[in-house]
């Protein structure tokens, strides 16, 4: 009966926890930021997407030299990393942008 019943735990225990990683998704995202226009990455939860894309603005990212850094103006638009953007501007960038 005891093993019976820390098999059951066992087992729903891991069922969560493989629950929790399915919820999680690569985000990429084509923003504007005091030094140009890009494209960041980013790993979120799939309920909270708008949230955290909302939180973005004012977020501090490093230009291509390193040592300064760059804050973000707007977001444009946000889409799952293995879809398109439907900006033509930021698909033109996501083409060359190596991974």
């Amino acid at each position: 009966m005891k093993w019976t019943l820390l098999l059951a735990l066992v087992l729903v225990s891991s069922v969560q926890a493989v629950e929790s990683e399915v919820k999680k998704q690569d985000y990429k995202c084509y923003v504007e930021t005091t030094a140009d226009h890009r494209i960041e990455f980013f790993h979120w939860q799939v309920d909270g997407v708008q949230k955290l894309q909302n939180k973005l603005v004012a977020m501090q990212v490093y230009t291509k030299n390193r040592h300064v850094r760059a804050y973000i103006k707007d977001v444009i638009e946000c889409a799952p990393l293995d879809e398109p953007f439907k900006n033509a501007k930021a698909r033109a960038l996501d083409e060359i942008k190596p991974r």
